[in-house]
C-alpha cells in the first residue's frame, strides 16, 4: 500500500545586513531547458561557463543544458521567505519545482528546514516559466566577457561546416554521421599517432596547432521533423559565440559577413562560452556561428547536451594540433605507468 509522503524544501538563508548573496547555478540535468526567478528579487549575472561577465541584471534566466552562471543578489526586501522557482519550459511537460530564499541571522543553505512554501510575492514567472509581470530574462547574447576579450580578427584558418539533421524520429547527427565511442580496449591516439590519418573524416576534423577555426552550424528542419534548441558544448579551451539567427548563414565565411557589415555577427565583443544553442527550427533553417583558437593539442569532443541526442551519434572530435603528437609527445611515464 502506498503512503502519501512529502520531502522538506532546499532553504537558502541569508543575512539582511550582508548586503548581497552570490549564487551559482547549473543545469545538470539532461533533457530540459530550465527558467529559474527568485520572486521579489533582481538577478545580477556576472559569469558564465566559469568566466566573468560584464554585469547584466534581469529578473530570469533561461539555462540550458550543461550551463552554468553566477548572479549576486541584493537582499533589499522584508525579510521573510521567498520563493525560488525553477520551470521545465518545453514539451512534453511544463512543470516547476521550487526551494526557498530565507532571511535570517546566518547565511549558507540546509540550515533551515521547510515543509510548505511560503506565498508568491510579485512572481516574475508562472508555473509553466511564462514570464510575468514585465520580468526579462538574462540575453545571453550581451554576456561580453570582462575583462574585455575579443577573438582573433580576420580570416579564419580553417572553416568547418556542421549540418544539424536528424535521420529519424529518434535521429539526431552532425553531417549526416552518427558517431560511435571506441571500444573500451582501444588504444587512445595519444599513444598510437599514426592512427589518426585513418579515421573517418566525417566525424574526426583535424588542423594545425595555433589555427583560428571557425565553426558554422546549419540546423535543418523537416528532415523529418522540427529541432529544438541544441546546446551544443565544446570541451578543452572556450571559444567565442559570434552569432545564430534564423535562415541560412547568408555568406560563406565569417569574415565575408564581416566585411558585408553584416550585423548578425558580433567580433568585437562576443560572449566567450564553451555551450552554444542553435535557434529552433520548425518549418526551415537556423544558423549559429562560433570562433576559438587551437592551442591545446589532443582529441576534443563537441556533442549536444541533450543526452538523447548525444546518444544517436550527434557528436564530432576536433583533432588539434595532430601535427604536435608524435611518437614522442607523451612523456615515457604514461607508456610505462601501472605496467609490469
Amino acid at each position: 500500500e502506498c503512503t502519501n509522503s512529502d520531502t522538506g524544501f532546499e532553504v537558502f538563508s541569508v543575512k539582511k545586513s550582508d548586503g548581497w548573496v552570490a549564487f551559482n547555478l547549473l543545469n545538470s540535468g539532461a533533457l530540459w531547458d530550465l527558467r529559474v526567478s527568485i520572486d521579489s528579487h533582481k538577478m545580477y549575472f556576472f559569469a558564465a561557463d566559469g568566466h566573468y561577465t560584464k554585469v547584466q541584471e534581469a529578473t530570469s534566466i533561461l539555462i540550458p543544458i550543461g550551463e552554468r552562471y553566477q548572479f549576486f543578489v541584493k537582499l533589499d526586501q522584508t525579510a521573510g521567505d521567498y520563493r525560488i522557482r525553477t520551470a521545465a519550459v518545453v514539451l512534453p511537460q511544463l512543470i516547476t519545482g521550487y526551494s526557498i530564499l530565507h532571511y535570517a541571522d546566518e547565511t549558507g543553505a540546509g540550515l533551515v528546514q521547510m515543509k510548505t512554501l511560503p506565498e508568491s510575492k510579485n512572481p516574475w514567472i508562472d508555473y509553466a516559466g511564462n514570464i510575468i509581470n514585465s520580468g526579462t530574462d538574462l540575453v545571453q547574447a550581451n554576456l561580453s566577457p570582462f575583462p574585455d576579450n575579443a577573438p582573433p580578427q580576420g580570416k579564419a584558418d580553417v572553416t568547418l561546416a556542421l549540418n544539424v539533421t536528424r535521420t529519424g524520429e529518434f535521429g539526431w547527427v552532425l553531417n549526416g554521421n552518427s558517431w560511435s565511442s571506441p571500444a573500451d580496449d582501444y588504444t587512445p591516439l595519444l599513444f598510437q599517432p599514426s592512427e589518426i590519418a585513418n579515421l573517418d573524416k566525417n566525424v574526426y576534423f583535424s588542423y594545425p596547432n595555433g589555427s583560428v577555426v571557425d565553426l558554422i552550424f546549419t540546423v535543418t528542419a523537416g528532415n523529418p521533423a522540427m529541432h529544438p534548441p541544441h546546446p551544443m558544448h565544446k570541451h578543452g579551451v572556450k571559444a567565442w559565440f559570434l552569432g545564430s539567427g534564423t535562415g541560412k548563414f547568408p555568406y560563406a565565411s565569417i569574415q565575408d559577413a564581416v566585411n558585408a557589415g553584416y550585423k548578425g555577427i558580433n567580433v568585437q565583443n562576443p560572449p566567450y562560452r564553451d555551450d552554444f544553442v542553435t535557434p529552433v527550427a520548425i518549418t526551415g533553417q537556423a544558423w549559429a556561428a562560433v570562433r576559438f583558437r587551437a592551442v591545446d593539442p589532443g582529441p576534443v569532443i563537441l556533442h549536444c547536451h541533450i543526452d538523447a541526442h548525444l546518444a544517436t551519434g550527434m557528436v564530432i572530435v576536433l583533432l588539434e594540433g595532430a601535427e604536435k603528437i608524435t611518437s614522442g609527445y607523451v612523456p615515457q611515464y604514461y607508456l610505462s605507468k601501472n605496467k609490469p
